[in-house]
């Protein structure tokens, strides 16, 4: 008589109840994964669009360092006049920004 109780799986008629079962124990997970490779996907172009701009900051950094190298004893203190120059219009370019009016709120 056990062989005709409802929790036997070989029976046709529970074959819709175990199948919704399986499904329902299957979509959490595939949600999850889709879920995981939508971030994956999103992670993976902001870290391309990082490394971009840090390879391109790094190089331009790079090849003014070389640039002056090249000069010799004279390269130390161009670099020094330099780097003085360019953190003094840095600093202008940072007043200026922080007077604008969109620019300051954020600032």
């Amino acid at each position: 008589m056990s062989w005709l109780s409802n929790s036997n799986p070989y029976l046709p008629w529970n074959w819709p109840s175990d199948l919704s079962k399986s499904f329902v124990s299957q979509l959490e997970p595939g949600i999850e994964f889709l879920l995981h490779v939508f971030l994956l996907s999103i992670l993976s172009i902001i870290q391309t669009i990082l490394s971009s701009f840090e390879f391109m900051f790094s190089s331009s950094l790079m090849a003014i360092v070389y640039s002056f190298q090249s000069l010799g004893p004279l390269g130390l203190p161009l670099f020094t006049g330099f780097f003085i120059v360019a953190a003094g219009i840095s600093m202008d370019l940072f007043h200026f920004a922080h007077d604008l009016p969109i620019v300051g709120d954020f600032i």
